[in-house]
Order: C-alpha cells, then structure tokens, then sequence
C-alpha cells in the first residue's frame, strides 16, 4: 500500500485517539510515576511514588500498577486512573482486602492543534515515535517500579492493568530481553538479569503486535515464571470490535486486541494445557478507551479472577472452570465438537486446541497460520470459505469443523 493511501487511513485511526480532553486532576487514590518523553527516571523518583503509596496502605495484600496508551496527556490519565480506583477500592472493600494502587503515566500526549487535520505526516510520526517510547518506558523506569514493589512487598500480590499502547510498556517491562526488528527502545534496561514476577498481567484493547509472543522468543517455562495469568481482551470471530485497532493492521500490523493471536507451538501448549491465558470477548468497546474497557462488570471478572489466583480457598471463577472441564473432556469428537460453539472466546479457543491436537496430532496449525487465516476470512470474506476449506491441509477445516456450522451461519454462509 502506497504512503498516499496509507495515510489517511491512519489519520482515521490516530484522530479516533485523539478525542478526550479531560479536565486537569490530582492523583487521588494511587501514586504515581512520572515519565516524561525521554523516559529518564531516577530511584528518587521511584522512591517517592513508593512512599505515595505507602500514605495508601502500610501493608498491602495486593497491589495493582495501571498503565495507560498512546496520546494521554497527565490530566486526562490522571481522570482515568482516579476513576479505576474508585471502582476498585469499592469493590475490594466487599472483602476487606488491603489494596494499593499505583499508576504509571507516561508523556505519551500529542498536540491536538499541531497533529490533525491536513499535518497527517505529523500525526503519523507521533504514533510512531510513541512506541520506542513505550518500550522504553517499560525498561526502565516502569522496570525499576515493579522490581521496587517486588522488594519493599515480598508478600504483596503484584498485577499489571494495561491498556492500549500502554501493553507495550507493560511487556517490555516483563521481557526486557526481547530484541523487535523495529521500533527500537532507546536507554539501558532496568537490572535485565533480574525477572518481574506478576500474579495477573491484563492486556485490555492491546496495542501490541499480535505475534508479539511468537516473535518474542521466550519459553512457554519463562512466561510462566513472570505470571501465573494473562487477561487478554480480543473481539470474537464475527465481532466488529475496537473501530481503533481494526484499522491498525492497515498500518502497523494486526494489534493483539482485535486478532486471533499467535504463540509458538511450546507457548501455546504449555499455556492452554495449564489454563494460563484468558481470552475475554465480552463487551468490546467499539470507542478503545479507557473507561469503556476497565468497566465494573470486567473489573468484577478480573477480580474474581485475581482472588481465585491469590486467596486461599477462593471460589473459581466460572469462566475459569470452564477452561479446565474442556481440557478434561475425553478424546471424543461428539464431546468436543459442541465446545467450538462455547460462549467465550476463550472456551472457543481451548476446545479448538483440543480438536487440532485430536484431528492432526499436535496445535501446529494453530500457530504456522492456517487456522489464522480461516478466521481471517470468516471475519472478512466468508464467501471464501468454502473453496479454501477443500485446498486446506489441516483436517479441522478439512472435515468441517472449524469453522463450526453455526459460525458459517452467523456469517452468512450456508454449511
């Protein structure tokens, strides 16, 4: 695609960023870490945020680190965080746990005036330029924040709510050692031979590369030892989705919050085998901000979640049960079959694991592209189906069982 037609199509997908003026705030309710467009910090500066959140919470029984994407000026990240925390010390105080929340805020902000209307080459290079920022951010400073937590609050549950670009922070802070074809960060990793050690990592409307994991390098073993559980909201197969992300592909690439996302086969096996990665399809906010994600009703998921992980005895969650009653179900195609049709995207995901493993052997198709590109089409061009299900090698679609009869339906497709 040419620079001519690429862009105002992403002018349409910045300016849908840049709508939210917020009034100017004061943390209230988290401490915050500062980092400007340099992404330079110093243990002062972290040492004071820890103090902020000492005024919060002496001792701790869980701590939650916010991190906020691309074009979030302090005042409008400020809001949003001030917010969240009001929900979850609400909902937190149910159960009377102790709870500390911080929020990492990022010079990530672009002059509206300057960046939109005819000065797109402007707006572009300000996209661009946030994600080396981001990694950055996530290096360094967002680095020596957690590994700071980690120490003061040996026995504080530790967990990451990401958002947007603010993923990109959040995974950089995590896997310090990944080396990215482009997009390069700039400055020294925080303490690169110690490892981040989170109980709940959330992904919600990520910005990330939606093979970010497979392209990352890191074991199945490695993820594991950095968190027990990754949330990662993404729209379902036929779901239109976050009107921001859906065109990011066009520029950047599929974003790991509107795409089927791809592991390794030693990443997915051992991941799905052990019921550590959560796909959340509920509710997907068309308008990618925010709020729209970290709404009650996700937030009440999340914790149910987090306190399953963390608290002796804690109900599990339903959605969470789910998991392991399709990982237990037997070899049998009449049992796995119906699962394809589960409610969850996540359940959707771990019966298809089971029938690829069932009908070719292993989850390869899974990860060299090829059930990627079925619901690619499904999603996109389902009249195509049909014709690539016969020339397909893998014998899911082969035998038509993925996509399942009532997804070729609701496409519009007849089976």
């Amino acid at each position: 695609m040419g620079a001519a037609m690429r862009t105002p199509i992403l002018c349409c997908f910045l300016l849908a960023l840049l709508l939210v003026p917020a009034p100017a705030e004061d943390p209230d309710g988290f401490a915050s870490l500062w980092v400007d467009k340099n992404a330079e910090f110093t243990l002062d500066d972290v040492r004071q945020t820890l103090e902020e959140l000492s005024k919060q919470e002496t001792d701790p029984e869980q701590i939650i680190v916010f991190i906020h994407g691309f074009k979030k000026p302090k005042a409008g990240s400020t809001r949003d965080f001030n917010i969240l925390a009001e929900q979850l010390e609400a909902q937190f105080e149910e159960d009377s746990t102790r709870v500390a929340l911080v929020g990492v805020q990022w010079d990530s902000s672009v002059d509206i005036q300057k960046a939109k209307g005819l000065d797109a080459l402007r707006m572009i290079r300000a996209y661009h330029d946030a994600v080396p920022l981001a990694r950055s951010v996530g290096r360094g400073p967002t680095r020596a924040l957690l590994l700071a937590l980690q120490e003061r609050y040996p026995k504080a549950h530790l967990s990451v709510f990401a958002h947007s670009m603010g993923c990109e922070v959040a995974a950089s802070a995590l896997l310090p050692e990944i080396d990215y074809d482009e997009y390069e960060p700039f400055g020294e990793t925080f303490r690169p031979e110690e490892d981040v050690r989170l109980d709940l990592l959330v992904l919600a409307g990520s910005d990330l590369d939606y093979d970010f994991w497979y392209k990352s390098g890191i074991s199945a073993r490695e993820m594991e030892e950095r968190t027990r559980l990754a949330w990662l909201t993404v729209a379902d197969y036929l779901d239109k989705g976050d009107k921001v992300l859906n065109p990011r592909r066009r520029i950047r690439g599929r974003a790991g919050g509107s795409s089927f996302p791809r592991l390794t086969m030693e990443q997915l096996d051992q991941t799905v085998a052990e019921a550590r990665l959560f796909f959340d399809n509920q509710d997907i906010p068309r308008s990618h901000q925010f709020l729209d994600y970290y709404t009650d009703e996700r937030l009440e998921r999340i914790l149910a979640a987090l306190r399953y992980l963390t608290v002796p005895r804690a109900a599990q969650p339903q959605e969470l049960a789910r998991l392991d009653e399709i990982l237990a179900a037997p070899d049998d195609l009449e049992v796995l079959l119906p699962l394809l049709d589960s409610p969850g995207y996540a359940a959707k995901f771990y019966a298809l694991w089971r029938l690829e493993r069932l009908n070719c052997g292993d989850s390869r198709h899974m990860t060299d592209l090829t059930l990627d590109e079925m619901a690619e089409l499904l999603k996109l061009d389902p009249k195509k189906l049909p014709q690539a299900r016969e020339s397909c090698v893998c014998l899911t679609v082969k035998k038509g069982h993925f996509p399942s009869p009532k997804q070729l339906q609701e496409a519009g497709v007849n089976p």
